[in-house]
């Protein structure tokens, strides 16, 4: 009987902060600890981060759903440190827009410096001039769970 030589093959896996065909690169932090702060602060609700940028441009960061039933989704958006203004791209307006007309529920979530917002994904378009808040984490957890 013949004998078949072995091969080893080694796989090294790369670590990078930014995935490879990323678009504009997503960066560890780009939410600037958004999404942890969100389940650490409203912990009986469901959170659910979605990172589908190669699938399905302009979908939010977040899907939750609250211990009454309430679901929804949430973009967040963080001032520069240099105080450069959050803006969404055209992809994720048409997404929420879309979501919205089928009466799904979609917020942007703010954040600038300390302090949190939160604006209806109704607005969107000029959801900076949309922002309720500062709010605290009694009543983001109030505006989230009401239908």
């Amino acid at each position: 009987m013949r004998k078949i030589p072995e091969f080893k093959v080694e796989i090294k896996r790369e670590i990078s902060p930014t995935p490879r065909g990323a678009p504009g690169g997503i960066r560890r932090g780009q939410d600037d600890g958004m999404r942890a702060l969100f389940k650490k602060n409203l912990p009986e609700f469901h959170w659910v981060p979605v990172e589908t940028w190669a699938l399905n441009a302009g979908v939010p960061d977040v899907e939750f759903c609250a211990p009454n039933g309430v679901s929804g989704w949430i973009e967040f958006k963080c001032y520069g440190k240099k105080g450069q203004i959050p803006a969404l791209k055209p992809s994720q307006i048409g997404w929420i827009d879309r979501r919205i007309r089928v009466k799904g529920r979609v917020f942007i979530g703010v954040k600038k410096g300390e302090k949190l917002f939160l604006a209806p994904g109704e607005r969107a378009r000029d959801f900076l001039d949309a922002l309720m808040g500062p709010l605290s984490w009694a009543e983001i957890r109030e505006h989230l769970r009401t239908r």
